[in-house]
């Protein structure tokens, strides 16, 4: 009995309301998955002990990141390590992007950043100074950064060894290893 008033009700609303009706329900109706509360930032802040840090990492995959600085209140990153050995140190290889001229890279690249987004399986931030959008996100044995550099200038990636490790450049990819603890981290890096 109560279909039979709906549909009269239906017959005098035109189509196009009906349309922009059923467009908007379908895109609310898109229900959080149990990653999504997941909060990456629980246990950034500690008093006595190192902080955890907001981790981006599936289960099971072999690649974790989180942004190369000191704790989740710091104003400052060093870049993007391409993968951490530990859940609290023992960073290997360091990403860094940078837009202008190369002579002014002199050691570490120091970023005040904003717009940051940490989920377990998407990372992005907009690095303040370059004006540079970057994007990671990781796959089960691999990961994909975008960067985005938003002035016209010459645009640049920095990636070196942070412990011990040598690097290859040939065409448009990058090899070799870097080592933590003993352990070596092998790269195969390819740019599009």
């Amino acid at each position: 009995m109560i279909l039979k008033p709906l549909t009269m009700k239906l017959k005098s609303i035109p189509l196009t309301a009906c349309v922009i009706y059923v467009t908007i329900l379908s895109c609310n109706s898109k229900k959080p998955e149990p990653v999504d509360y997941v909060n990456p930032y629980i246990g950034n802040i500690s008093h006595l002990l190192v902080p955890t840090y907001p981790t981006i990492h599936l289960p099971n995959s072999m690649l974790r990141f989180y942004p190369n600085r000191d704790n989740f209140t710091s104003n400052n990153m060093q870049g993007f390590p391409l993968n951490v050995v530990s859940h609290r140190s023992g960073k290997v290889f360091n990403l860094c992007p940078f837009d202008g001229d190369i002579n002014d890279i002199n050691g570490n690249i120091l970023y005040t950043y904003d717009n940051e987004t940490i989920t377990p399986y998407c990372y992005s931030v907009t690095l303040d100074e370059p004006d540079i959008e970057v994007k990671f996100i990781p796959a089960e044995r691999s990961g994909i950064f975008s960067f985005v550099f938003n002035k016209d200038s010459d645009n640049w990636i920095s990636l070196k060894t942070t412990n011990q490790g040598e690097l290859s450049f040939e065409d448009n990819t990058i090899t070799g290893y870097d080592s933590f603890d003993k352990v070596k981290a092998y790269l195969y890096l390819e740019f599009e």
